[in-house]
């Protein structure tokens, strides 16, 4: 195949075995949780990404299909791949994986998939995102790991493109368990805590890992994926929300987001 890609490909030609789930989910949580900004956040994910998966090109989007509105971060940035993503832009809306992701109708990120779970190799090559961008650089697959849809509107998540052969189940696997961990990420970097307001957290004496947890919780993350995030177990998380509630005088999720908001607390969108 001509040189389109040989720079990205030579950089993933040496692949680090697959690792077990959940250490690699661990290992991604200590590398992506603590960098400088978002632009740092997803410059880092989509390397992690390109090796975790084997990928040749990775890309974050931002897909608003109302406003015909398409921002991306994709790694290598090559003119390539830079092209590819500009004549993406127009067919967001027609991508089968945006479709399937968008018409899921979930409240929550549903799991992630490839293009070949959603529609057949025929349907896929006569596709005008396929003969545009994928097919003048070579690539045949994509992966698609959502961190946030509203059906019909907007989609933000990562792709992972490659020629050869398809992505398998085991990495589809990962993907799942990945994803919690990816959503999380992308919260927090969307979202930076600011400094935590000393009267109000002295008032319900909450400590820095119950901070953490009220923070995410205001997000709408599940306890998977705050458990995710914050490298501790779900058992973990539902202790410290057991603590968080008493101390706020509250009974459930709905209640704490509430009393944050009265106590002044920035945690909450």
């Amino acid at each position: 195949m001509p040189g389109v890609l040989m720079t990205a490909r030579a950089a993933t030609s040496v692949r680090r075995p697959q690792a077990d789930a959940g250490v690699r989910v661990l290992e991604l949580s200590y590398q992506l949780s603590s960098l400088a900004d978002r632009a740092s956040f997803l410059t880092a994910a989509a390397t992690e990404l390109v090796q975790t998966f084997g990928g040749e090109v990775v890309s974050w989007n931002d897909v608003l299909v109302a406003a015909h509105r398409f921002d991306f971060v994709v790694h290598p940035q090559t003119p390539e791949t830079a092209m590819m993503m500009a004549a993406l832009a127009p067919l967001a809306g027609v991508h089968p994986v945006v479709r399937s992701f968008m018409a899921d109708g979930r409240r929550t990120a549903p799991v992630p998939r490839r293009v070949s779970d959603v529609t057949t190799a025929d349907e896929w090559h006569r596709s005008p995102v396929f003969q545009e961008p994928f097919r003048g650089l070579g690539l045949e697959h994509q992966l698609g790991i959502v961190v946030d849809v509203r059906a019909g509107q907007l989609l933000r998540g990562w792709a992972v493109v490659r020629s050869g052969r398809d992505f398998t189940d085991g990495q589809m696997g990962l993907a799942w368990q990945l994803q919690p961990l990816l959503v999380v990420l992308d919260r927090m970097y969307a979202a930076p805590c600011g400094p935590h307001p000393g009267e109000a957290v002295g008032r319900y004496r909450l400590t820095p890992r119950e901070l953490d947890v009220l923070r995410l919780l205001g997000m709408d993350c599940t306890a998977r994926q705050i458990a995710s995030g914050l490298r501790i177990s779900e058992r973990t998380v539902h202790k410290h929300l057991e603590n968080l509630y008493a101390k706020l005088g509250c009974r459930d999720r709905l209640g704490a987001v509430l009393a944050t908001r009265e106590a002044g607390l920035p945690f909450t969108p």
